[in-house]
Order: structure tokens, then sequence, then C-alpha cells
């Protein structure tokens, strides 16, 4: 995520499709596409934060009163207090005319915390809106984690090009999964034996090797294009012509080359559905 202070315009950008199953980050423009299942799902999320900073990044309407994003959406680290809460479904351009809507409350996934990066494998948390969402939601779906392997996972969210960029357009990427895997230490955590500082600034992490996916796994890795303001997008495969919605990104690992999302295990779905039904109904 990138933290502004004060009102900046939006950088302009149009990226082509590449060929095959790998497609860099391509905005999703035209009369009426982003209102369009699934990118009617895709939400654009803004943070405004104690010191009076805003940040940016992706979720998903998974009700029409729920969206699904990563904790560190919620919880910048430079300015880890957020105040207020606001989320728009398939935001479209910086002339958008809609209403946001105000979360009345948020949680995040418990162990989670923004001090320690040995917690990012559990990056989750669920946003309850203010009011009823009118856009076509995404339904959180059982689904067997080995079927990722088998084909090419797609990403949309509302990127950062730059310092300046607002992250008022949707995008999307495909590409591949890496496979599943663990954290085993983090950068700030060395060479205290994993005791981390209260404060970090990298999130360069010692992980186990990639593998098959199974519903154990909390994160997986994969290489598609993305940049900042992305985490907490949705990533979905196609599974006898649906979307199955599997992951959501959140951010770079092994110094940028890869990338990992986190998984929507069977726990993660029952922590979602206590979310929805009990806590946050």
């Amino acid at each position: 995520m990138y933290l502004y202070q004060g009102r900046l315009a939006p950088a302009q950008h149009f990226l082509s499709e590449a060929p095959a199953t790998d497609v860099r980050l391509t905005k999703v423009f035209g009369t009426g596409v982003t209102a369009t299942f699934p990118f009617s799902a895709v939400c654009r999320i803004q943070v405004t934060t104690r010191k009076g900073a805003a940040s940016v990044g992706s979720g998903v309407l998974i009700s029409p009163y729920h969206v699904l994003t990563c904790a560190h959406v919620l919880f910048d680290r430079a300015d880890p207090n957020p105040v207020k809460v606001t989320v728009l479904p398939n935001h479209d351009g910086q002339d958008e005319k809609r209403q946001l809507i105000t979360a009345r409350d948020f949680q995040v996934k418990p162990g989670w915390t923004w001090k320690e990066c040995r917690t990012f494998d559990d990056d989750l948390a669920i946003i309850r809106l203010s009011r009823k969402s009118d856009a076509q939601f995404w339904p959180v779906q059982n689904f067997n984690p080995a079927v990722i392997a088998g084909g090419p996972i797609t990403l949309a969210g509302y990127p950062a090009f730059s310092p300046t960029d607002r992250a008022y357009f949707m995008y999307r990427s495909q590409g591949s999964v890496l496979g599943g895997f663990g954290l085993k230490c983090c950068y700030d955590a060395w060479p205290k034996k994993c005791n981390p500082p209260p404060h970090r600034a990298k999130d360069q992490v010692d992980r186990t090797d990639f593998g098959p996916i199974s519903d154990g796994h909390k994160l997986i890795g994969h290489t598609l294009d993305t940049r900042v303001c992305m985490s907490g997008g949705p990533m979905w495969i196609y599974e006898n012509k649906k979307h199955i919605l599997v992951a959501l990104h959140a951010g770079d690992i092994d110094n940028g080359k890869n990338k990992k999302a986190v998984l929507l295990n069977s726990s993660v779905r029952a922590l979602i559905n206590d979310w929805m039904t009990r806590q946050l109904p």
C-alpha cells in the first residue's frame, strides 16, 4: 500500500495482454465491464488513519454486507491506526459518482498482528458494511485446494503504479501458482531466534519449499503481475465453467521475485462463516 497526504491525481496506464495463459496487468474498462461478475465484487478500499493519511487496498464483496481483504490493508505499518474505512465495489475511475460505503466494523484473523512478520500467514480481515451493497457479490464456496495447480489463476484489484497514483482503476492479471508453502522465519526476526523487534521495515522470509497444495496450507506462492494496493484482491480459478474464489493476494516474497496469497482453506472458510453469522452479522 501507499500512504497519501492531501489530494493527488491518479496516474493513467493502459497495459496490453501477454500471450498464452500469462496475462500482465490489464485494465478492466469499457461500458459496464467492471459491473459484470466477477469484477462486480472486486472492491477498492480506502483507510483513513489517525495521522490523517489515506491508504488504498483491494478486497472482495462476499455478501451484501461483507468484504474480505487482508488485515494489513486496514493496518498499514506506517500508521496502523485506522479511524475510517470506506469501500466501493467495482469502483471505476476517479470520476466515480456512486457514494462510498462506510464500514460499520471489522475483524482481523486471530493471531495476526502488524508488529509481527511471522503472522503474515494469518493476514486476513473482514469488513462489515454500514449499509447493503447492491453489487453482485461473490460467495465463498468449498473447493479442493489440489485443483489450484491444475490451470491458470486470475487476480483482480486496484494497483498503484507510483506513489502519486490513487489506484482508482481496476486491473486484472493471470498466471501460474508455484505451490503451497510455510513460513519458517522472517527478516526482522533475525538474528534473535525469531524474536522480532516491535517495528519492521522488510518482509524478506525464510520459507519452506513450494509443494503440492493441501488444505493444511495457509499460503500459496504465485508469479502474477502485481503492484502495491492490490493486496486483498481476489484470486480465482475456473472449475466446471464457474469462477471459484480460492485466495487473496497478499504481497511479495523472495525479494519481489515471487508473490504470496492467503489460501481460503476449510479453516478460513469456517472462520468467515463465523464472522458473517455470529460476530458481525
